[in-house]
Order: C-alpha cells, then sequence, then structure tokens
C-alpha cells in the first residue's frame, strides 16, 4: 500500500503538472502574442559588422519590452519579436566586445508594421569617451517612431579585469 502512494503521486505530477506550449511563462519573461489571435507589429535588433582585424561586432538588442525580459534576444537580435499593437516601453542594450550601455525607449506599434532599434555607435572629443544612440525606426518608412537617446558606454580597457589599475 505505502508504494502506490508514491507512484499516484508521481503519475498525477507527470499528467498535470507540466504546462508546454507557447502560453507557458516563466514570472518576469516577455511572452509575445500568438500569431492569429491579433493582428502584430514585430522589433529586431541591429547588428553592425566592423571590418578592421580586431574590431567585433556591434550589437544592439531589445532586453526587455514592457518591464518584461526576452528570452534570447541577445544571441539572436534580428529574429523579429512579435508586439500587440499599442504602446511599449523598451530596455535596449549595446555591447561591442567589453562595452556596454543600455537606453529606455518608448514608442506607439502599430498592427502589421515592422520596427527596428537601431544603433549608432562613435567617440567623442575632448576624451575619446565612446557613446551610442539608440532610437526605434519603422522599417517602411525608415523614419524614427521614438526619440533618440544619447548614452557614454562603460567598459573598455580601463574597465576590463585585465587592467593594471
Amino acid at each position: 500500500m505505502p508504494i502506490r502512494l508514491p507512484f499516484f503521486a508521481i503519475l498525477l505530477a507527470l499528467l498535470f503538472g507540466c504546462e508546454t506550449g507557447p502560453e507557458f511563462s516563466v514570472e518576469g519573461t516577455y511572452v509575445p502574442p500568438r500569431a492569429g489571435t491579433v493582428a502584430v507589429a514585430t522589433i529586431r535588433g541591429s547588428l553592425i559588422k566592423d571590418s578592421g582585424f580586431l574590431e567585433g561586432d556591434h550589437l544592439g538588442f531589445v532586453m526587455m519590452i514592457d518591464a518584461m525580459f526576452v528570452r534570447g534576444s541577445e544571441s539572436n537580435p534580428m529574429e523579429p519579436l512579435a508586439l500587440a499593437p499599442g504602446r511599449h516601453s523598451i530596455v535596449a542594450k549595446y555591447l561591442h566586445s567589453n562595452f556596454q550601455t543600455q537606453a529606455f525607449l518608448t514608442f506607439e506599434a502599430a498592427a502589421g508594421d515592422a520596427y527596428q532599434l537601431m544603433i549608432k555607435n562613435g567617440t567623442e572629443a575632448p576624451d575619446e569617451q565612446r557613446y551610442c544612440e539608440f532610437w526605434i525606426a519603422d522599417l517602411t518608412t525608415g523614419k524614427s517612431v521614438s526619440e533618440v537617446h544619447h548614452r557614454r558606454v562603460s567598459g573598455g580597457k580601463t574597465s576590463s579585469t585585465f587592467s593594471a589599475r
């Protein structure tokens, strides 16, 4: 008799305890709307290839949508993410080697439209401080649908783990 109870409990857990499919969400993780349930918009990140010998890629990706983390966006920034139409807040992140920064952007997504998180990097005089600018553009018109946010980039030689400082 005592062996049947654990067996029955395990069987119930296997049958009813696991939820699978697109509706499954971990608390705090963005779940895009399912295709066909609503007319969706999409947003994707940016990838700028550097041609220099020691240069790496400049990556801009959507880290959060509406205060929910987006899984896998750093490893696949060009994959379009579905958005329900309406106002959205985006946390965008820029990575280049060990340089990084973030920005908070808001925009209004229209059903059926495609958007891209745009990045522009560079350096500013007099100390050659690195920066990144973020904005969201409508892919059809090329026009900005958000404000441009200018952020200083942290990292580099003085911030690396190999620095002598």
